[in-house]
């Protein structure tokens, strides 16, 4: 399907403007005189494409892990005194690699 883009312009040059991204465009000019149009348009040899503007995704640089390192403690208990029938509650810290999934207390 065809869209007249300029109608009786003069110059011999012309910008399109409001093009689709994406879209693939040809086009085709008739002359015009004081006699008339021109029988046959001169069409464009190729086809204009609107690209896109991609978005490129650049995942974020991360460590090599180790994973040869066995847990330790980076906070260790405190000393507690405890009262029989009581809760009581433990805390510390740990790391290692793999992550420590289960702690034993004896």
């Amino acid at each position: 399907e065809w869209f007249t883009v300029y109608e009786h312009y003069r110059r011999l040059h012309c910008v399109v403007s409001d093009l689709i991204m994406g879209n693939e465009y040809f086009f085709r000019v008739f002359s015009e005189n004081m006699c008339g149009l021109s029988e046959k348009p001169f069409n464009s040899k190729n086809s204009a494409v609107i690209q896109k503007t991609g978005i490129v995704y650049k995942p974020p640089n991360y460590k090599d892990h180790e994973f040869g390192e066995a847990p330790k403690f980076t906070h260790p208990l405190s000393n507690r005194s405890v009262i029989a029938g009581y809760n009581a509650t433990l805390s510390c810290a740990l790391r290692g690699s793999p992550k420590v999934g289960t702690c034993r207390v004896t």
